[in-house]
């Protein structure tokens, strides 16, 4: 039928499809309108969350969280440490070590934590744990109520 093996077939090559050139991805904040910073939309921002306040003000304001973290230190000191028979210079022991370890705590969480100004302090949560360890009466094995 025409096509015998001494006849080659010469096909044309295919055609070469070119994309078009990639559209930029649409830009949605424009759509929004304009934006502004937190300064500029609220005048009574004395500083951004990104920004530190002065080294007198940051002191001040440790001060004020250390008043705070002193309070619920003692009150859960001066609370557990009777209970547990120890006397004057063992809650005081113990609010030094309370506070020394909310010190290292906030400063790690400052510094490589979440870096948010927070106070790590003493929990409410371990009192009734503690309480019912104080209460326990059947283990008698100490010699003295201090032990």
């Amino acid at each position: 039928m025409g096509e015998t093996e001494n006849h080659q077939h010469h096909h044309p090559p295919p055609p070469q499809v070119v994309a078009p050139p990639a559209a930029p991805p649409p830009n949605f904040a424009l759509s929004r309108g304009p934006t502004w910073t937190p300064a500029e939309q609220l005048h009574q921002l004395q500083y951004c969350i990104h920004s530190n306040p002065s080294w007198p003000q940051a002191l001040l304001l440790a001060f004020q969280h250390f008043i705070v973290n002193l309070g619920t230190t003692v009150l859960i000191a001066s609370t557990m440490v009777p209970r547990m028979g120890g006397n004057h210079g063992d809650k005081a022991r113990v609010i030094q070590v309370l506070l020394f370890m909310s010190g290292i705590n906030t400063l790690l969480q400052t510094l490589i934590g979440s870096r948010l100004p927070t106070v790590m302090g003493v929990s409410f949560a371990y009192t009734l744990p503690l309480l019912s360890i104080i209460n326990d009466y059947t283990d008698e094995a100490f010699g003295s109520e201090h032990d």
